[in-house]
């Protein structure tokens, strides 16, 4: 049988109840974006930290590939030259590290090796303690390599 009803039924929702979604959808963003914002900025980090221990591998073969005596650093510059590193993009600011970059890696007599890396707004070095700021960077134990040695870059 046929429903008498001239009228079709609508289903839909009400006023109320789309702002009640629209509502727990602005909620769920307010949390959400924050959280967004710190994986972003710590996965950039890490990424940093990645270019550290790149930069150091290299200039460990490198400086096994030598005909000769070893030098007591390597240089960014030096590792591009000798093909044993393709260019570092940076991932703070996205460009790639020019061949000129002062990154490098510092080889001790004691066998300990040291990385000083330095990007376009960060940087992992130290300064020496105690010196002023136009005394130059001093790279860190490759051991203690971590992102809480990131540090912002000062331009001298």
């Amino acid at each position: 049988m046929k429903s008498n009803s001239s009228f079709p039924t609508q289903r839909g929702m009400t006023l109320l109840e789309v702002l009640a979604v629209i509502v727990i959808l602005g909620i769920l963003a307010a949390i959400a974006v924050p959280t967004f914002g710190s994986l972003i900025s710590t996965s950039k980090d890490r990424a940093f930290e990645g270019h550290a221990y790149q930069l150091k591998e290299s200039a460990v073969f490198y400086q096994q590939s030598l005909n000769r005596s070893p030098p007591a650093s390597v240089t960014y510059g030096d590792l591009l030259k000798g093909s044993m590193l393709e260019p570092i993009r940076d991932p703070y600011s996205r460009e790639l590290f020019q061949e000129g970059n002062e990154s490098y890696v510092q080889f001790s007599v004691d066998g300990s090796i040291s990385v000083c890396l330095l990007g376009y707004t960060k940087r992992i070095c130290t300064a020496e303690v105690g010196a002023d700021s136009s005394s130059p960077d001093q790279p860190v134990p490759f051991q203690k390599i971590s992102t809480s040695y990131i540090s912002p870059l000062v331009k001298k």
